[in-house]
């Protein structure tokens, strides 16, 4: 498999900000879709709790209706509507349910950690570059010395 670029191994070997950089953005978009799912999770509440009043409206009273609800066919059909709607307001607060309380947290401790081990890693690596620095410089001492 043929690059059309040219790239030379000191161009490839050490790209240290390159890749902080990728991670941070990576840590980032993490967040935001974190951030995404709490606000979701608030609509789903408040399209359900929108549903549940719209039913609640909408079925009246009780004993008015169930002499017109046992007559009719149409008002039945409603009825049958109206009970689908609440349960889908239902299922909508379980979804908001679940991302508030399963989701969002797992994603907010996974942030956390990739920060830490980020933050660790990028620690190490300059730990680890200022050895080699100190190795390069002892080397070109040792060689002048030959």
């Amino acid at each position: 498999m043929a690059t059309s670029t040219a790239a030379s191994w000191a161009d490839l070997w050490d790209q240290i900000d390159i890749l902080a950089s990728h991670t941070q953005k990576g840590i980032e978009s993490l967040e935001k879709y974190g951030m995404f799912l709490k606000e979701r999770a608030a609509i789903e509440d408040e399209y359900a709790a929108k549903l549940r009043a719209l039913v609640k409206k909408n079925l009246g009273k009780k004993k008015e209706d169930e002499e017109s609800f046992k007559a009719y066919t149409f008002i039945s059909s409603f009825h049958s509507i109206l009970h689908e709607v609440e349960s889908l307001a239902g299922q909508h607060e379980v979804i908001a349910e679940g991302l508030r309380k399963d989701i969002h947290p797992a994603l907010l401790t996974k942030c956390a950690a990739f920060r830490a081990a980020r933050k660790n890693h990028l620690n190490e690596l300059h730990i680890i570059n200022g050895v080699l620095n100190a190795s390069i410089d002892n080397m070109f001492k040792f060689q002048k010395n030959y």
